[in-house]
């Protein structure tokens, strides 16, 4: 039954945000299967997971514009994560945002993981006063300036950089 529910309050958010592609299977966090940490929130808070959803798929949508992709272990990467825990931060609150990112990363380990968490909280630590599209400015800036982190070629954890910016 409880599943059900779950499925049920994710395919509303789906149609809600029109997007029909989506209908036919369950839809993530960050294009991701929600792991079960996540649907235990899905549940407890279901008004507050369509809002950090969304909050998911704006992340992905600006990071194929600010980047041309939405790439693994790279800028893209980091701001993808950055822009979705400050996005969060305005929509849900610094402590709801990262009770779901800790969800997120929940049974992860290794660099990528590492990384993950550590720009999951710059993203929180963005000012988040003005426009979604203001905030994504400035998550690009911390992307940009070195204070988020990336794996680079022989998977060694970084700074990130100006690297894959299209705009």
């Amino acid at each position: 039954m409880r599943i059900k529910r779950i499925l049920a309050i994710f395919l509303l958010m789906v149609t809600i945000m029109s997007m029909p592609a989506f209908a036919m299977e369950l839809p993530g966090f960050l294009g991701q299967t929600p792991n079960r940490k996540e649907l235990s929130l899905v549940r407890k808070y279901p008004k507050e997971a369509a809002k950090v959803y969304k909050c998911s798929q704006e992340a992905i949508a600006m990071t194929i514009l600010f980047y041309g992709e939405s790439g693994q272990d790279d800028n893209s990467d980091a701001f993808r994560h950055c822009l979705w825990n400050a996005l969060m931060r305005k929509e849900v609150g610094k402590s709801a945002a990262k009770r779901w990112a800790n969800a997120h990363e929940y049974g992860k380990m290794g660099k990528a993981t590492r990384m993950d968490k550590h720009n999951n909280k710059v993203g929180r630590k963005i000012k988040t006063k003005g426009s979604h599209l203001v905030i994504a400015y400035r998550v690009r800036k911390a992307v940009k300036s070195g204070k988020c982190k990336r794996l680079n070629s022989k998977r060694k954890l970084v700074k990130t950089n100006g690297d894959g910016l299209v705009i």
